[in-house]
């Protein structure tokens, strides 16, 4: 993943009103420490451990929950990836003699603020990276547990050098092949949106950001 291929992903971010800081080598010992917080956190939580349970499906069970066939696979990587099964992390590797994704980038979404009005931000940002990112033919995957938890949230500020506010973190890479990874169902869009009214024009700048409205005189 050379650094150049991930400035359409920057400025994707940037048109948004955040900023994508891709973590440097260096970091990446900080970030698989952030998983591993944010793994011990969770898994000795009763209420998490049901509650990851409950959403899991088999293939072709029901329209609602995570298929686990859609889960990404185990193995080694330099920042472990949430475990949906509720098994426990492997360690992070910081090598990269014969890791499954020796190549990946690790980018953390961060806002200005740390306000409801930031959380929204940041989540248009992290559509508008994905779909840029699909565009340049990268695959992606969102590490949204890297913020979850207090303390792995401030080790991944740590690595910000406290500038901003970690919203999401996603990572980034090349895929192996063309073969798609098995898709998650959708329910039709009739059953989930209700039209109450003409959605306005997006900006030009942010793919989904609202477009404001000049005031009234």
């Amino acid at each position: 993943m050379p650094d150049e291929a991930l400035n359409p992903l920057r400025s994707a971010a940037e048109r948004c009103g955040a900023h994508l800081q891709v973590a440097w080598a260096r970091d990446l010992g900080d970030m698989a420490e952030a998983a591993a917080q944010a793994a011990q956190a969770a898994l000795t939580d009763p209420a998490y451990r049901a509650e990851l349970a409950a959403w899991l499906r088999r293939p072709g069970e029901g329209h609602d929950g995570v298929p686990t066939d859609t889960l990404s696979t185990g193995g080694r990587r330099k920042v472990p990836l949430r475990d949906f099964t509720a098994t426990g992390y492997p360690s992070g590797l910081h090598s990269t003699n014969d890791l499954d994704d020796q190549h990946a980038r690790y980018g953390i979404i961060v806002t200005d603020g740390d306000g409801p009005g930031d959380w929204l931000t940041a989540g248009v940002a992290l559509s508008a990276v994905l779909l840029t990112a699909t565009a340049e033919q990268l695959a992606t995957s969102t590490m949204s547990d890297l913020v979850e938890h207090g303390t792995a949230r401030h080790t991944v500020r740590r690595v910000l050098g406290g500038v901003g506010y970690p919203a999401i973190g996603v990572r980034i890479g090349v895929p192996a092949d063309d073969t798609l990874p098995a898709r998650a169902p959708r329910r039709p869009a009739a059953e989930v949106i209700e039209v109450v009214a003409d959605p306005p024009s997006p900006s030009a700048g942010c793919a989904g950001a609202p477009t404001r409205r000049p005031p009234r005189r």
